[in-house]
């Protein structure tokens, strides 16, 4: 009798379950970020807030970077073993932001799906800086950003010939295979400037047309404004279409400027004009949170904060090993 029960109610689960597969499909099509939230919201809790980054303020280098290793990214410290340099701390932290974003990329919707690569492509360029500047990227993180990234093969990166000549040949089916040979005169002088704008350009105009939502076309324009403000802050001309304020709007005094277009900037300093952008795109990344949850609100909200956390983190790091003080640092913080 009791094996007749068990069997009966073992007929009625596979029942129920069988019954709401094609419910479970319904809703998540109805509702493509429901599954997103429950996710997003764990990874979260593990991002540096302000609160947090006011008591490592008072930490020593070595602690902050045995806090993030065991609280926030998870394997850190296998990324760069012994060697606790900054040089090395700050690549095994961009490598972090890529597996995140990697991650995000893999749960998130069709419709945003495209805009989350778009934002990776931010580490081909990286990656492509580095090879042509030899800089002294740390060769463990190197070969792992490059490995997330679309455009390196495996062969290339276990070749450890990274060269002009190599990394040309192996973009040759790429995009940036025109810009390289575009600018390749400057590159043999060692003159990098009118490359990295270009490349830029490339990737912010990745990112606007990817950006097929209101709310990931709102993120970039700001983004664009951010990158044209900081440019004339630096008594350079704003290089990058698309943003809010157009690039014949821009003139010296980008505090009225900004007050034209919804920026309340402040500050007296470039630095701190600079630093109140940046706080301003960190503050509507926070207000993604409060709203609509079955939207990309929340998911645009996560990765304007955690690309925050994770600029914060690497600033810290940077001026806790020049024995920067605390109070300079929360200067330059974005909190």
């Amino acid at each position: 009798m009791i094996e007749q029960i068990l069997i009966l109610l073992a007929s009625l689960l596979v029942l129920s379950i069988v019954v709401m597969i094609p419910v479970f499909k319904v809703v998540s099509q109805k509702y493509p970020y429901a599954s997103v939230q429950a996710r997003l919201r764990v990874m979260r809790k593990k991002l540096l807030r302000a609160e947090d980054f006011e008591r490592l303020l008072d930490a020593d280098y070595n602690d902050i970077v045995y806090r993030l290793d065991k609280k926030v990214f998870p394997g850190l410290r296998a990324l760069f073993g012994p060697d606790t340099s900054y040089a090395a701390v700050d690549s095994a932290l961009r490598t972090k932001v890529v597996q995140d974003l990697l991650r995000l990329q893999r749960f998130s919707p069709p419709e945003v799906k495209p805009f989350v690569s778009a934002l990776l492509r931010k580490y081909d360029i990286l990656m492509i800086e580095s090879i042509i500047r030899s800089s002294s990227f740390h060769d463990a993180s190197k070969r792992d950003i490059m490995s997330i990234t679309e455009v390196f093969s495996e062969d290339y990166i276990g070749r450890n010939d990274f060269s002009f000549e190599s990394l040309i040949t192996e973009l040759k089916r790429t995009r940036y295979y025109s810009i390289l040979e575009k600018h390749s005169d400057s590159i043999k002088k060692k003159q990098y400037r009118e490359l990295e704008e270009e490349l830029d350009l490339y990737y912010f105009q990745k990112l606007l047309g990817s950006a097929t939502t209101k709310l990931t076309r709102s993120y970039v324009k700001k983004m664009i404004d951010i990158q044209n403000i900081s440019l004339v802050l630096k008594d350079e001309d704003p290089k990058i279409p698309g943003g809010v304020i157009p690039l014949n709007a821009f003139n010296k005094d980008v505090i009225k400027i900004g007050r034209d277009h919804g920026y309340h900037l402040e500050g007296v300093t470039p630095a701190e004009i600079e630093r109140s952008a940046e706080k301003l795109l960190y503050d509507f990344g926070i207000a993604c949170f409060s709203k609509d949850p079955l939207s990309d609100a929340p998911l645009v909200g996560y990765i304007i904060q955690s690309r925050t956390s994770a600029r914060n983190a690497n600033i810290l790091l940077k001026l806790k090993s020049q024995n920067i003080d605390k109070e300079s640092i929360r200067e330059v913080l974005v909190l």
